[in-house]
């Protein structure tokens, strides 16, 4: 929220997307413009079948490669 702050005094218009991975950080983020899991993996399919064969912490890294397209590629909270 820091960052968010910061940002927004240099740039009222500044948009910030956050990746939630779990529902108690969607709800308290929610405001800002936030992207859940189960909102990747539907825009994303490939990404719920890699989840399958791979461990939390794998599938985190799994995301970055879609990260930046999110706001571009994505209808949010539909």
């Amino acid at each position: 929220m820091v960052l968010w702050r910061s940002l927004q005094a240099v740039e009222a218009n500044a948009k910030l997307w956050v990746v939630a991975l779990d529902d108690m950080t969607a709800q308290y983020l929610r405001g800002l413009n936030v992207v859940t899991l189960p909102e990747l993996e539907e825009s994303f399919p490939e990404l719920s079948a890699a989840r399958s064969s791979r461990s939390r912490g794998e599938c985190f890294f799994t995301l970055t490669p879609f990260i930046p397209t999110i706001h571009t590629t994505m209808v949010v909270g539909s």
